[in-house]
């Protein structure tokens, strides 16, 4: 998979992480919301971003953020990772 040439960061965005993906109108008065101030942001193709969607990552890169969003054209999906990378929980 390769990686958006650039990152950008995306500012006070309000996540509900889970084990599943869970679209935001299935959201439930019990979750755990949480506003995030700053998160990095990476821009993937199409086919990469699906294969996210549909399986559990693990991540080889220095990240010094816990909570990534990977976005294509369409899509955009908000991943809390462990310290050796391995995908979370995503929103």
């Amino acid at each position: 998979m390769e990686w958006g040439l650039f990152m950008k960061y995306y500012y006070d965005l309000k996540l509900n992480f889970q084990k599943d993906n869970c679209l935001f109108y299935e959201w439930s008065r019990s979750d755990d919301v949480i506003t995030v101030k700053k998160i990095p942001c990476y821009c993937l193709d199409s086919q990469s971003l699906s294969d996210i969607l549909s399986n559990r990552i693990k991540l080889d890169m220095n990240l010094t953020d816990d909570k990534l969003l990977l976005i294509d054209n369409n899509t955009a999906i908000a991943l809390k990772l462990d310290k050796d990378g391995y995908e979370i929980a995503r929103s």
